[in-house]
């Protein structure tokens, strides 16, 4: 066994373990999850509160559940765009699992308790810039991938605002980066139900490819959502930042050409996450309350369905699984 296959093993196995972790209900203790939270990421830029302000996204009650979703709260967040009840009509077993464990992790933290989950956030629409600290890594560091891709840094170092990164304010130790990522995937258990179909067998990333190849009317869906994802990416940016992405040549990273999370072959698939969070915008969009006209034109991600449809008959198979053995257990006491 090569290299990579050990790695894909131990992830795979990493993965099935934290998703049993998550199906009964526990609080996942990990000791290292600190050093991979990202502790410069909470700052917010000027547009990212004026967008918050036109929309009136306050976060009081989804900050809560953000931070026990993700760790920490993106200081580029505009809104939550995907919510647990969203799915009730749709994917029902998914939906009942996701209240059902939400209720007893709920039992297990008490900062948790009384809390509407059907209200839990599954998707978030975040700003296509962000701020973070000065990385000096090396080739493995922040810094060399946004080289490597082409983004020049831009400092801060004349930014007005004062203080320092703990009450969440820009320093001069501080540079902004383009984040084309505008729709980020946050419940966890719909993160690593997703993971299992990238490193499975089935509804990976090169069958969903094959896929959209099979049909013209596939390729054609897909190119829409990818269009309409990056005109909403650069509707979101405020004039004054659009001015600032064409003057330090951001436009092709952030703007209208890249599509899905900064895809720019339409015909690929970059990622399952990134194309779910997509859907679950847009189907939040549908059957919620839009926040704004642009969530209410939003083109249907076909990918992103199709993992949903794919997470949504794995869970339901638990559930004939779960029924299965409680039969068999009351058969036993009978």
């Amino acid at each position: 066994m090569g290299r990579a296959a050990r790695r894909r093993k131990a992830k795979t196995k990493s993965i099935d373990l934290a998703l049993q972790a998550l199906l009964r209900g526990d609080i996942i203790q990990d000791d290292d999850a600190s050093l991979h939270l990202p502790t410069d990421r909470s700052q917010p830029l000027p547009g990212v509160i004026q967008r918050r302000k036109e929309n009136q996204v306050e976060f009081d009650k989804d900050e809560k559940l953000l931070v026990s979703q993700l760790g920490y709260m993106p200081g580029n967040a505009v809104g939550v765009v995907g919510r647990t009840r969203h799915l009730d009509q749709l994917y029902p077993c998914l939906y009942k699992v996701l209240q059902k464990l939400a209720r007893k992790r709920s039992e297990n933290d008490e900062g948790l308790t009384d809390t509407d989950f059907g209200s839990a956030p599954t998707a978030l629409k975040l700003y296509p810039l962000a701020i973070r600290n000065v990385h000096k890594g090396g080739k493995s560091g922040r810094k060399f991938k946004s080289r490597k891709r082409g983004h020049d840094e831009m400092s801060l170092g004349g930014c007005e605002t004062k203080g320092d990164e703990s009450n969440g304010n820009c320093t001069t130790n501080s540079v902004i980066e383009p984040f084309p990522t505008m729709y980020w995937l946050t419940h966890p258990i719909l993160k690593t139900l997703i993971s299992q179909l990238e490193l499975g067998s089935t509804d990976n990333v090169i069958q969903m490819q094959e896929k959209i190849s099979s049909l013209p009317e596939y390729l054609s869906a897909m190119k829409d959502a990818h269009t309409s994802y990056g005109k909403h990416r650069w509707e979101l940016l405020t004039e004054e930042d659009k001015a600032d992405v064409a003057r330090r040549k951001w436009t092709e990273a952030v703007g209208e050409v890249r599509g899905v999370a900064g895809i720019r072959k339409f015909d690929t698939v970059k990622c399952l996450h990134t194309h779910s969070a997509h859907y679950l915008a847009y189907l939040g969009s549908k059957v919620g309350n839009a926040p704004d006209q642009e969530c209410k034109e939003m083109e249907e991600n076909l990918v992103g369905k199709w993992v949903l449809e794919a997470v949504e008959k794995i869970v339901s198979a638990l559930n004939d699984d779960e029924s299965k053995e409680e039969e068999n257990l009351d058969q036993t006491k009978k």
